[in-house]
């Protein structure tokens, strides 16, 4: 039991400061900073996706790293999630621990993305979502492709000197 509630805090904890974090960044990066004008601006904002964002992405791993790249821990135990991005710019997305993914500890939101490809930025205007408060704002990450656009790595600061890295496969054809 001790493990599991430990484990249960620092996920919640992990959740409140990635959402805070990539809020943060959202208000912060220039980029993104044009797209936290208000969910009405975000939502307008939104348009077509190119070809190698769309599509369903598995998670391959989630990992905290540390300014000189030292993974330092993680947010979930074995963690399971899923990312769809639609051609007209919807999002949703889906990350939990593989032995309960449907707990309270899961994370999960539904929004519209708006992608800024020169500061390699993506918005997701979160419109609905699993954490109380984070509806009608605005989680900006850092992207990168790589094999061939089958793997997509999201990054965003958790706290200072600590980035969240997830990265995905793509499901199925692209």
């Amino acid at each position: 039991m001790g493990r599991s509630s430990n484990s249960a805090g620092r996920i919640a904890f992990g959740a409140v400061a990635l959402v805070a974090s990539t809020l943060a960044l959202s208000s912060t990066a220039s980029p993104a900073a044009a797209a936290d004008r208000g969910p009405a601006a975000a939502a307008a904002v939104r348009s077509e996706l190119p070809r190698e964002w769309v599509g369903t992405w598995r998670l391959a791993s989630e990992t905290l790293v540390d300014r000189e790249g030292t993974v330092v821990g993680s947010l979930f135990s074995d963690p399971v999630g899923r990312l769809t991005y639609t051609a007209r710019g919807d999002v949703w997305a889906f990350v939990g621990p593989r032995a309960h993914p449907g707990a309270a500890t899961a994370l999960w939101y539904t929004g519209t993305a708006i992608l800024f490809p020169r500061s390699k930025v993506v918005v997701d205007h979160v419109e609905q979502a699993s954490i109380a408060g984070a509806a009608n704002t605005n989680v900006a990450r850092r992207f990168a492709f790589a094999a061939h656009g089958r793997r997509l790595t999201l990054s965003a600061a958790v706290t200072a000197g600590t980035t969240d890295e997830l990265s995905w496969r793509r499901v199925g054809p692209r």
